[in-house]
């Protein structure tokens, strides 16, 4: 009786898995960690029942098995079952606009969200939508933008697709991006000057920017709940002081900085993890453990030095960082 009530136990619950891995499957819905957390899902589910006696019994635990592991596979596809792919385009030129600033916001649920920089001085935005259209999920996106005295606002929306965002490098930007699942790349060129202030979110995903000019920059802040943080920045000029924040929960944050002419404050910390800092190179180390870092550069201090100031944070993982100054 015991290995009946076993072998109905382990059957039942691997034909959910299964009813729910094509579910997820044919609605689009996905999760890039989606597998690993399953996985640890399904130890648990083993642990509980081992407590309560319920012990794994053949062929019915193989059917979990595979229950399991199709249900992660499904939910950590790209786009589940896609049927069909379409885009569409959004674009604005300076023949329709006279346009000095731009703020774009852009929300996600699912997909990826990419913003590069132009020198086509005709162009002032053009916004893609790449949407994936499964059998029992149909996309939606929002798209809408005003111009007035000049200040250009974007706001994007898209329930499941990637998002390719190009915008002018003469513009002083601001950029304000979300997904809830997805990654989330932002690339400025040396020859975009003008970019203010970024606020790149995502809850389960990466976030990953490229700076290669922070000449007036205000703020930057990357975060993330489930997944990793990586920001590149090379910069010889600082019009005024900025702020760079990074961090994650459960996650890795990288930081590769390389300055000149810029005075810098480096603040790199984890609960669970390590902090690694072995290529720090023109910074004054003023206090490192396992887990926490400052450094900054000899003349920080100086009233008339523009200033910025990093900041790299985790709950769980490591950070490291990688400065050099000059």
């Amino acid at each position: 009786m015991l290995r009946r009530r076993s072998q109905l136990f382990w059957y039942l619950l691997g034909g959910f898995l299964l009813l729910l891995a094509g579910a997820v499957a044919l609605s689009g819905a996905t999760f890039p960690y989606a597998l690993p957390i399953v996985l640890v899902a399904a130890g648990g589910i083993v642990i509980v029942a081992a407590l309560l006696h319920v012990l794994p019994t053949f062929p019915a635990f193989i059917v979990f098995l595979i229950g399991v592991i199709a249900l992660g596979v499904a939910a950590s596809a790209p786009y589940g079952f896609v049927a069909y792919t379409s885009t569409e385009t959004h674009e604005l030129t300076t023949a329709q606009a006279s346009v000095e600033e731009a703020h774009v916001v852009c929300t996600v649920s699912t997909g990826t969200i990419k913003v590069s920089f132009t020198s086509n001085e005709t162009l002032i935005y053009r916004v893609v939508f790449t949407k994936h259209f499964s059998f029992l999920y149909q996309p939606k996106v929002n798209f809408n933008y005003s111009v007035t005295d000049e200040r250009l606002m974007v706001n994007a929306s898209s329930s499941t697709a990637n998002v390719d965002i190009t915008l002018s490098q003469n513009l002083r930007s601001s950029l304000t991006l979300t997904t809830t699942t997805g990654t989330i790349t932002v690339d400025v060129p040396t020859t975009a000057s003008r970019v203010e202030r970024m606020t790149l979110t995502t809850t389960t995903g990466e976030v990953w920017v490229n700076m290669t000019n922070t000449a007036r920059l205000q703020s930057l802040v990357a975060t993330a709940t489930t997944g990793n943080v990586e920001a590149y920045i090379k910069s010889s000029s600082q019009s005024r002081d900025a702020a760079v924040q990074l961090r994650t929960t459960t996650g890795r944050v990288k930081v590769n900085m390389n300055i000149t002419n810029i005075e810098s404050d480096i603040r790199a910390s984890t609960t669970t993890g390590r902090v690694n800092a072995d290529n720090v190179s023109g910074f004054l180390v003023l206090d490192k453990t396992q887990t926490f870092l400052h450094a900054r550069t000899s003349d920080y201090d100086q009233p008339q030095s523009r200033k910025l100031d990093i900041s790299a944070n985790t709950t769980t993982g490591n950070v490291d960082v990688s400065a050099h100054h000059s």
